[in-house]
């Protein structure tokens, strides 16, 4: 399990050309705050 945890971390953590070098993580979260609002 820690294995894919560590797998898990790394490719949500890889800024990604069509998210406009964010990474998935960070479109998550800015997602996330605009529906709060």
């Amino acid at each position: 399990q820690n294995k894919l945890d560590a797998i898990v971390h790394e490719i949500n953590n890889r800024p990604r050309k069509s998210l406009g070098y964010r990474t998935p993580l960070e479109v998550f979260q800015s997602d996330l705050v605009a529906l709060e609002c």
